[in-house]
């Protein structure tokens, strides 16, 4: 059996689909796909390659969903699907990862509730999902399980509402906090006691109170 840790084929015009003889090596923990001109469906069959941690493949043409199997990777650190087509909900999954340190899934057209938002992501570093279509609102989970550990949040662009809880002025290494063009209202918390903040956007909303 071929025993494979790393594939990186990114920066190359492969195309087509996925070859389902990758779904046997499931020695596989890091994959690297990023600008092709791969489009159509990811397969249920990647669940199967249960060691995963570091997943790439923006900048390409997927159209599919999310599969559900994704769940399967349990040890999964690193997501990135930037700059694809995906839609549909994307929740489900992202479950039973402990493990997330970076999510990134900016300019797509998925929808529902944020990914994510339910898990204690306690490593979390970096969450963007700017450009897509999630609504419904902003979990207190990011800013209480990934306290000391979040660095940037990029929610542009998106159908998210409600309040903004006060959790989230209280972010020792938060440094990047962009929720601009979205629909969230309610007074907006106070980001002064966060001394590493650096970029603070929250243009376009319904905010009220005193700036």
């Amino acid at each position: 059996d071929l025993v494979l840790d790393t594939l990186k084929i990114g920066y190359n015009f492969f195309h087509g689909p996925r070859p389902r003889s990758l779904a046997t090596v499931t020695t596989l923990t890091a994959i690297e796909l990023d600008r092709n001109l791969l489009d159509g469906s990811l397969p249920d069959w990647l669940g199967l390659l249960s060691n995963m941690r570091f997943f790439t493949a923006s900048n390409n043409s997927f159209t599919s969903t999310l599969p559900a199997s994704l769940s399967q990777w349990s040890q999964l650190d690193t997501f990135r699907m930037l700059n694809n087509m995906l839609h549909g909900h994307a929740n489900e999954s992202f479950v039973n990862m402990s493990s997330m340190l970076s999510l990134e899934l900016s300019n797509n057209m998925l929808s529902g509730s944020l990914p994510g938002s339910s898990q204690q992501w306690v490593f979390l570093q970096d969450y963007s999902v700017f450009l897509n279509k999630f609504s419904g609102t902003l979990s207190e989970s990011f800013g209480v399980y990934s306290r000391n550990t979040l660095v940037s949040l990029n929610l542009n662009d998106n159908l998210l509402e409600g309040t903004i809880s006060d959790v989230y002025s209280d972010m020792p290494v938060m440094s990047f906090f962009s929720i601009a063009n979205n629909r969230f209202s309610g007074p907006l918390p106070s980001f002064f006691a966060t001394p590493s903040m650096s970029i603070l956007v929250a243009a376009n909303n319904e905010f009220t109170g005193t700036s």
